[in-house]
């Protein structure tokens, strides 16, 4: 095992230019920093062309940095190729060999580094790698017992005589794990191996590969644009946008606490509600308000730390998680008269089993009116439990929890409570 360490790193790829156009380039990694722990299963996500699958051919040595070190270990490794770089990468697709057994598919990367070190040895035998004798390098008795020591941890044992075309997609992707674990890389890298499984097998897998990691507690970079599998998997995230790191520590952390507005925005399911507003100040505290709400809504903040060069008018973005959010009447009853209420026009109700999912339109703060012809400021999204009793027309109450919300800045998208912290240190 090993720690993964990207100092610096910056990748650019030749832009595509019509005959007579100078050539220029498009920037698809940053000045990268990133640190692998030893032994830790670190996720890469963000969404398509973020430059999550460039960092993991980077670290895998299948694309060069144009500036920065990749370090593996002690070893400064991004001008060595990829063979000698000490890891496995399973790719999207399953990569198998069709005309090899299972058997061999699981073998042939011991058996062509075999052929590597008998060719060294002066012993040219131009055989393909699965019948290359001899007794040089990994004795054969060793690769057969490392071929069955990683099928019986995978389930694939009886699979061992059958061609890749005999399988189902779940026993094919297991297979393509085998053959990277049979090597006992320092580093596994993983780019999206679930992405082309159905939904059942790729929660099933995920589970695999949970339960791999804490048995072998080998080190592992995972690539997913899946913001659910990445909260699943990962020890610890690290959330890609435009090349660079936006965050990264523990998922959980991560989801409390965003560092910015598009973080709170890509993790979470459904999605975080936004509203934009400014910073107003009163006697009884830091309020947010927003006019499209009318003069009467002004949410009280006193929960929220805020950097102490915010002034009045300063405008932000609220965020609120949808299980945050509740539904209810308009009358505030309960012990509620404290929460804040926003008026909401329920527009679809989706049912999903264990709770239901509520989309509102926040409506103007008016307590008369024609409700069908208001026009909405907001759309939200709001997790109920499975027996909501709300339909599609109704006109509701919206509460939330003012110990949850999140407060951005409406020009960088700094999650400022996080600002404020850092400030104080």
């Amino acid at each position: 095992m090993a720690n993964v360490e990207l100092k610096g790193v910056v990748k650019r790829f030749r832009a595509a230019v019509s005959s007579g156009r100078m050539a220029s380039s498009v920037q698809a990694v940053g000045r990268l920093d990133l640190v692998v722990p030893d032994g830790s299963l670190t996720v890469l996500v963000g969404p398509s062309g973020c430059g999550k699958t460039t960092t993991l051919r980077l670290i895998a040595g299948l694309e060069s940095p144009d500036e920065g070190e990749v370090w593996i270990g002690d070893r400064l490794v991004h001008r060595l190729p990829p063979h000698e770089r000490n890891v496995a990468l399973v790719f999207q697709g399953f990569a198998l060999y069709p005309h090899l057994t299972v058997e061999q598919n699981l073998s042939f990367g011991l058996k062509w580094r075999r052929r590597r070190e008998v060719r060294s040895a002066g012993i040219w035998k131009w055989l393909p790698p699965y019948r290359v004798a001899g007794h040089h390098g990994i004795e054969r008795s060793e690769i057969k017992d490392r071929v069955q020591q990683t099928a019986r941890k995978l389930g694939i044992e009886e699979l061992l005589n059958r061609m890749p075309g005999q399988l189902s997609g779940g026993e094919r992707q297991r297979v393509a794990l085998g053959r990277a674990m049979v090597r006992r890389p320092a580093v596994f890298l993983l780019d999206e191996p679930l992405s082309n499984l159905d939904a059942p097998l790729r929660l099933e897998m995920r589970r695999e590969i949970k339960e791999l990691h804490y048995r072998e507690r080998t080190t592992m970079v995972y690539v997913t644009h899946d913001q659910s599998e990445a909260m699943a998997l990962g020890d610890r995230l690290a959330v890609m946008d435009c090349g660079q790191i936006q965050q990264i520590g523990e998922p959980q952390e991560i989801y409390d606490r965003p560092a910015n507005r598009f973080v709170a925005g890509f993790l979470g399911s459904p999605p975080i509600n936004f509203l934009d507003g400014e910073i107003g100040f009163s006697p009884s505290g830091i309020q947010f308000q927003c006019s499209d709400l009318g003069p009467r809504l002004a949410i009280p903040l006193d929960a929220v730390s805020l950097p102490g060069d915010v002034r009045s008018g300063h405008r932000v973005v609220l965020g609120i998680r949808p299980e945050d959010l509740r539904i209810g009447g308009l009358d505030a009853s309960e012990g509620e008269a404290s929460q804040p209420i926003l008026r909401g026009r329920v527009t679809v109700v989706q049912p999903l089993g264990d709770l239901s999912l509520v989309s509102v339109e926040v409506l103007p703060d008016l307590t008369q009116g024609d409700v069908a012809s208001e026009r909405a400021i907001a759309k939200w999204t709001c997790k109920m439990g499975p027996r909501a009793k709300v339909e599609p027309g109704d006109v509701c109450g919206l509460r939330f929890n003012l110990h949850k919300v999140h407060v951005f800045d409406w020009g960088s998208g700094e999650n400022l409570a996080m600002v404020a912290t850092a400030s104080a240190v």
